[in-house]
């Protein structure tokens, strides 16, 4: 990361880049970027503080998608929160991005994250794998096999400010966009994990 201090002018915004040599593997990488203090610190960072919910708790991230074989790489400025119920308590927490959204030549039907929408903000979610076997995938796969609405998911190596941080999965949020894009406009209820009641979009 860098940033200039020019003597009598604002600090510049912080550009981010992300290499990755002899990455392990075959998936392409997810490279998340977060001032450390905003993860760890004990009063103001997420992964410590990972039962707190709300906007007051996403914090600023650079993401880098970074495909194999020399393609094309795709940066991502936005906001990053913690995802989830119970996985909230792992030590390889789900989490939330927020983002604008992308020009709608960028769209890659393989890759969510290029996807554009009615909106001006997107939301992807960046699901922890559970053990050997993620059984949100299994299930969404199942589902969508047999005819049911399911968020497309991209399975990714995933690195947090430059450490190795597993398998991750790429997905959709079910929210208004999803909906509307795979059953058409409208106001739908969706049961809130969480409380247990319906959620209007």
């Amino acid at each position: 990361r860098s940033r200039a201090f020019p003597r009598g002018y604002q600090p510049s915004d912080t550009a981010t880049r992300t290499y990755i040599i002899d990455a392990p593997g075959a998936l392409p990488a997810l490279a998340v970027t977060v001032d450390p203090t905003n993860l760890w610190n004990a009063y103001t960072g997420i992964y410590r503080n990972f039962n707190e919910r709300g906007s007051e708790w996403e914090r600023d991230a650079a993401v880098e998608y970074l495909p194999r074989e020399n393609a094309e790489s795709l940066a991502l400025a936005g906001k990053l929160r913690v995802h989830g119920f119970y996985s909230r308590t792992r030590p390889k927490k789900s989490l939330r991005f927020y983002y604008a959204a992308l020009p709608s030549e960028l769209h890659d039907d393989e890759n969510p994250l290029t996807w554009s929408g009615p909106g001006k903000q997107r939301v992807i979610i960046f699901g922890a794998r559970e053990s050997k076997v993620s059984r949100d995938e299994l299930f969404q796969e199942l589902f969508s096999r047999a005819g049911g609405y399911a968020p497309l998911s991209m399975p990714v190596a995933l690195y947090l400010n430059g450490e190795y941080w597993g398998i991750y999965y790429v997905r959709e949020r079910v929210d208004q966009d999803f909906l509307d894009r795979h059953m058409g406009r409208g106001q739908y209820d969706l049961l809130d994990g969480q409380a247990g009641k319906p959620r209007v979009l």
